[in-house]
């Protein structure tokens, strides 16, 4: 028998969510930027030698961008929880 549960979101930690979503995005860019060099080597005829300082910065860049927002994202879920409610989600036990 399965057993379903109900549970609200009421509290997201600013910091932890800045840290991971900051994280996150430092990942996923750097593993994108490959692909990115790539384009610009076939559309720029001088290639993308003289960029290369604005492909390492990128994924810094990001990850600072992504900290800031997830903390006020967070800060904000937070101050609008407080009045409405948190997000429901229903969590159901897994058979193994």
């Amino acid at each position: 028998m399965k057993v379903t549960v109900k549970y609200q979101i009421q509290v997201i930690a600013p910091l932890q969510a800045a840290k991971v979503l900051g994280a996150v995005f430092f990942v996923v860019t750097c593993l994108f930027l490959p692909f990115a060099a790539l384009s610009y080597d076939l559309a720029l005829p001088q290639g993308p030698g003289h960029l290369i300082w604005a492909f390492l910065a990128v994924p810094l860049v990001n990850a600072l961008f992504a900290f800031f927002l997830g903390w006020v994202f967070a800060f904000a879920y937070n101050l609008v929880a407080k009045r409405l409610g948190g997000l429901e989600i229903t969590l159901q036990e897994r058979n193994l």
